[in-house]
């Protein structure tokens, strides 16, 4: 029974059309099948040379870790990362690169020990470099679209201040209304070319120390001018200066305010609140709006996502403020988040490290994981 079973086994394990190497916690590689054979264009006895624990690219990426937590029990899936085989394995034919999601589980033994870790792979190499194909076209398109439109923003604020001067009001007050959906539109095509930027890793930040409280106070100004319905109320300070990049933080400030203004179009008051405590400074967005159902919170965050409802629907975006912004957040190790009840407004809160460790992006490794207890 116990042969049926093992020539089950192998059978099985040789025809899967997933990529699967099996290896030992002291790094060797015991086993593979045809599906890796052919993914990484190598023969299982040309690895005799290789232990997985010292392949540095592994190291550098999310996949040791994901390994390390794989040795403690845990099944871990690892996001896609480029992969280049040729650096770490002295093979003649290994394929160039490679784009691989991951799967990591242990193989324990009866009395629950482990004793190997599987680690399973998948080509995502076509799926990237249609998706990296995309974050192209849409780059040079938004970077093409971003002159004309500034001139013609630079053209329709003369005329504005023309008509005004010649005491031409109404069409001083048309021009000012186009002027407001050309800085939506410039707003938009910011957006694009920060999220494509961000999806390729070129999204690069700077760092200066500044007066959150003179910061805030700025930013709020600012976006008090841009609407008339609502009152925006400062509560707190934080009496600190902080290390980070005042731009882009400015730009999730000024995001977060401009959807508490969108989403409550019948409410009037809008709260910012500051604190601190000994490590970060923290920031909350209150408004009294429609909020946000149970069920969408986790999204919201996602490139592209939009909550679809009757409601929603009436409110232009494409989606891509919220991303944005949480990327800004994690690039300086602070975190974004958001309280709502449907019905009765939202929250949208972030702390920010008072000395932010900013680390520019060195390729385009994707260092997330999502484990399954």
């Amino acid at each position: 029974m116990i042969d049926t079973h093992l020539l089950l086994f192998k059978t099985i394990f040789a025809q899967s059309p997933i990529s699967t190497q099996i290896f030992t916690p002291d790094g060797e590689t015991i086993l593979v099948n045809k599906a890796w054979e052919k993914l990484w264009n190598i023969r299982f006895p040309e690895l005799k040379s290789y232990n997985i624990l010292n392949d540095q690219q592994l190291v550098e990426t999310s996949v040791m870790t994901a390994i390390k937590k794989g040795f403690k029990g845990k099944i871990v899936d690892v996001p896609a990362i480029q992969y280049f085989p040729e650096k770490t394995v002295s093979v003649k034919n290994a394929v160039s690169d490679r784009w691989v999601a991951a799967k990591i589980f242990p193989i324990k033994n009866a009395k629950g020990k482990i004793t190997h870790i599987v680690l399973q792979h998948t080509d995502v190499s076509q799926e990237k470099k249609v998706e990296q194909d995309k974050n192209d076209f849409i780059g040079i398109a938004t970077h093409e679209l971003k002159t004309p439109v500034t001139s013609l923003k630079a053209y329709a604020e003369v005329l504005e201040k023309k008509f005004a001067k010649n005491g031409d009001m109404f069409s001083s007050k048309q021009l000012g209304k186009m002027n407001a959906q050309l800085d939506k539109l410039t707003m938009l095509i910011s957006d694009l070319l920060d999220a494509t930027k961000i999806e390729s890793g070129k999204l690069r930040m700077h760092q200066e120390k500044f007066d959150f409280d003179a910061f805030v106070v700025e930013i709020v100004e600012e976006m008090q001018r841009t609407t008339f319905r609502h009152t925006l109320h400062i509560e707190g300070k934080t009496k600190q200066k902080v290390q980070a990049d005042r731009e882009r933080t400015g730009q999730v400030l000024t995001n977060l305010i401009s959807n508490a203004i969108k989403y409550s179009p019948h409410t009037e008051k809008i709260i910012i609140k500051q604190s601190i405590d000994s490590e970060n400074v923290r920031l909350c967005v209150q408004d009294f709006g429609i909020g946000i159902p149970e069920n969408n919170k986790e999204r919201l965050f996602e490139r592209f996502y939009r909550i679809s409802g009757p409601k929603e629907n009436t409110f232009p975006g494409l989606g891509l403020g919220l991303y944005i912004s949480n990327e800004i957040m994690k690039r300086q190790k602070g975190l974004l988040w958001v309280e709502s009840e449907l019905g009765k407004g939202s929250t949208f809160c972030f702390t920010l490290p008072i000395n932010a460790k900013i680390k520019n992006p060195q390729n385009n490794v994707l260092e997330e994981e999502i484990q399954h207890d």
